[in-house]
Order: structure tokens, then sequence, then C-alpha cells
């Protein structure tokens, strides 16, 4: 009953990361996301890149 969404997203993080803490960036994100109501399902693909200024 009630609306429930899937969010499927691409995240990518620093290229000299570990796998570890790409991973554990990735739940961080993953965590928060499935506290606001209506998310039931969150998938986070991590990819690696280079820095780029405009990047936060």
């Amino acid at each position: 009953i009630g609306q429930r969404n899937l969010l499927n997203l691409k995240v990518s993080v620093d290229a000299n990361m570990t796998v570890y803490e790409g991973h554990n960036i990735s739940d961080q994100i993953k965590a928060v996301l499935l506290q606001l109501d209506g998310i039931e399902y969150v998938i986070v693909h991590v990819n690696p890149t280079q820095y780029h200024p405009q990047c936060i």
C-alpha cells in the first residue's frame, strides 16, 4: 500500500581510492537515502574517476 521507489544511481569516486573506501561511501549514501519516505530500494554503482575541479 502506498508508493515505493527504487533509486538506481552512479557515484564517481577518486580513482586512487581503494575498493573498500569506494564501497564505504556507497554504503553511506545508501543509508541516508533509505531514511527518506517512500524509498524502499537503493542501488549505488561506484565508478572511479579522475579529479575534476567542478566535482565536489
